[in-house]
């Protein structure tokens, strides 16, 4: 609820496990589905970050890339593809 949120943090992205390996099961009609499991544990996550400020009750802003390029493996192949 509103009246819970405790601020706003500006905070870089953290990381965590999402939870347990899928798990192979069997429909009604015999037919295979993956399930992904329970949902993660509580995880306050590391100083910092978008998790740890979450479960300190603050909205967070982060900034992110969607540029996954390995900057210097590209340099390394410029080099030799030069």
């Amino acid at each position: 609820p509103p009246a819970e949120v405790k601020g706003v943090a500006v905070a870089r992205q953290g990381r965590h496990k999402i939870g347990r390996p899928p798990m192979e099961r069997m429909d009604p009609r015999g037919r295979p589905y993956y399930w992904i499991g329970p949902l993660r544990e509580t995880d306050d996550g590391i100083d910092g970050t978008d998790i740890s400020e979450i479960t300190k009750g603050r909205i967070t802003l982060t900034p992110i890339l969607l540029d996954l390029t390995n900057s210097g493996a590209l340099k390394a192949l410029r080099k030799v593809f030069a």
